[in-house]
């Protein structure tokens, strides 16, 4: 009898535990005790009755209950911190160095970077289709390829002097670094003799098409490298690209396809641009940008996930540049070299475009570090229009069409949209 009455008491205080949770006795007619003390295990209720012993862990509720409510703090705390990440991450973004004008206004970087790099775009473009067309009468025109030479062999001195500074200045510490890149780890090193020569290629390519393009028309249909690159990520990298990048490559091929479209008449033929060598710039632009596309995705499947620095990367590829544009010479102008001289047809403003050649990557690079691709894309674009302006007003070899309007809009959109974050 007492048994039973224990029982009794067991199946109340359960009963009424299982009440506090949602569900009663009632709701289960025809059940044994062992049965409901089951029920209320598998419920996950915060309590369980053991019905011989007439005892409850209610410790063990309470545990589960502070367990759960942990949890959802935890969980609360892990989103307040991914929060304050991203607030973090963009108050850092507007805190990075600005250039203070007064006591009140500063200019940010990312902005004086973005005006320099367009500044730097557009006078290379200008002044190298200035050096190679506006000469005096009977005078030579320098050999691009002596250029190329002069441009890498800029690179790798000031890819060597980002290494001193990255080290402290410490020579020694630099030359064994790069001795044991050429010696031991020569193996790794061969690799970049691929894009090294692809971009002694494209360099050669840049100079024939802006002896025969002008500055406008070159500046627009270069932009096809963002297809050819992409095209290259896909295939070399597994990238995939997201449907507003693959609408702004059909937008960009449209583009410059409508710029390359003849005017309704037959245009004057003005000094170094007539209808074959324009054809034959066209050409050296597309092969360029082939080439452009190749060598940036092939450099960048060696450097990743490597732990050699981006300088010595840099010092690399112009060591081997170099080599192979010695080579281009000797095969192709050594004998013009050995009449006229290396440096014959050089002037201040072929100075100028190989300075601007060797410090343009740098330029990029702190783009890359002080902007994003957004401001990188808008400077491309704003640069598209300067050279199309100066072209017109100062080289006075370029006459707008509509078809070049309406091309290059396709091409501003098309670059502006495929900068954009996936």
């Amino acid at each position: 009898m007492r048994h039973h009455q224990e029982g009794i008491s067991s199946r109340t205080q359960l009963s009424q535990q299982n009440t506090a949770i949602g569900f009663t006795a009632e709701d289960f007619p025809g059940i044994d005790d062992e049965t409901y003390k089951e029920l209320s295990v598998d419920s996950k209720a915060f309590s369980v009755v053991d019905i011989n012993s007439n005892q409850t862990n209610s410790a063990d509720s309470m545990i589960m209950a502070k367990q759960v409510e942990k949890k959802d703090i935890k969980q609360t705390a892990v989103s307040d911190q991914d929060l304050k990440a991203a607030k973090n991450k963009e108050k850092e973004k507007d805190q990075l160095p600005a250039l203070r004008v007064s006591s009140s206004v500063s200019i940010p970087l990312r902005y004086i970077c973005l005006g320099v790099l367009v500044i730097q775009t557009s006078t290379n473009i200008l002044t190298l289709r200035y050096s190679r067309t506006r000469r005096t009468p009977g005078e030579p025109v320098y050999l691009a390829s002596t250029a190329v030479l002069c441009t890498e062999i800029l690179k790798l001195l000031l890819s060597y002097a980002a290494l001193l500074q990255t080290s402290n200045y410490d020579v020694f510490k630099v030359n064994k670094g790069i001795h044991s890149q050429l010696t031991e780890n020569w193996k790794d090193g061969i690799k970049l003799a691929v894009p090294a020569l692809m971009y002694v290629v494209q360099n050669n390519l840049l100079f024939l098409a802006l002896s025969k393009l002008d500055a406008a028309t070159y500046q627009v249909t270069y932009q096809l490298k963002i297809l050819t690159t992409a095209l290259f990520s896909v295939t070399m990298l597994g990238r995939r690209l997201n449907p507003l990048k693959w609408a702004s490559l059909l937008i960009l091929m449209v583009g410059v396809g409508i710029v390359q479209m003849p005017q309704g008449s037959a245009p004057v033929e003005k000094e170094g641009v007539s209808t074959s060598g324009k054809f034959v710039g066209i050409v050296a632009v597309l092969m360029a940008c082939v080439s452009s596309g190749f060598s940036g995705v092939y450099f960048e499947k060696i450097i990743k996930g490597t732990p050699i620095s981006m300088w010595m990367r840099n010092l690399q590829l112009a060591f081997f540049s170099i080599i192979i544009a010695i080579i281009g010479i000797i095969y192709n102008d050594l004998s013009t070299i050995m009449d006229s001289g290396f440096f014959q047809g050089y002037h201040t403003v072929t100075w100028v475009v190989i300075c601007s050649q060797g410090v343009g990557g740098l330029i990029i690079g702190a783009v890359v570090k002080y902007a994003d691709n957004i401001l990188k894309g808008f400077a491309t674009s704003i640069s598209i229009v300067v050279s199309s302006l100066l072209s017109y007003y100062i080289l006075d070899d370029f006459t707008p069409s509509l078809f070049f309007v309406i091309g290059s809009t396709f091409v501003l959109v098309s670059t502006y949209l495929y900068s954009l974050p996936a």
